[in-house]
């Protein structure tokens, strides 16, 4: 009995930790930050992008420029809470000029701040980075 309760209880809390995987999102920034191998910035850039995650897919909208979408590959998720403390990351593959691109997508709070950061697979020395303003669940 005791194992099956453990067992259970293990369940709800990793249902729990992976339950932001299942929202569909909206996340807006006004700033975006390109940064180098090593984390530090190496050029920031006032613009309001728009980011729209849902279970299948992510678009990023920079400067309202133009509009991005990616395939979601696989998603793991790992939330104390929503959007504060905690990790999503994204696997995903976007077309660019008619080539793939493996961009691996870090979605994470720390100590109330939340970041999206990108990270392109074959260009690992170029990392851009939004400080999310807001975000909302899209119902």
């Amino acid at each position: 009995m005791k194992q099956i309760l453990l067992a259970l209880s293990t369940m709800i809390f990793f249902t729990a930790l992976s339950a932001q995987c299942d929202k569909n999102l909206t996340l807006t920034s006004s700033k975006t930050e390109y940064l180098d191998a090593s984390g530090s910035v190496q050029k920031t850039v006032d613009e309001n992008t728009k980011i729209d995650i849902d279970k299948k897919s992510i678009s990023i909208s920079p400067g309202g420029d133009h509009k991005m979408t990616g395939a979601i590959l696989s998603a793991t998720c790992g939330w104390k809470t929503a959007f504060k403390e905690g990790k999503s990351e994204f696997k995903t593959e976007f077309e660019d000029n008619g080539t793939l691109k493996k961009i691996t997508i870090v979605l994470e709070g720390k100590n109330g701040k939340t970041s999206f950061t990108a990270t392109i697979a074959d260009e690992p020395d170029k990392i851009i980075r939004v400080w999310l303003d807001s975000f909302e669940e899209k119902k």
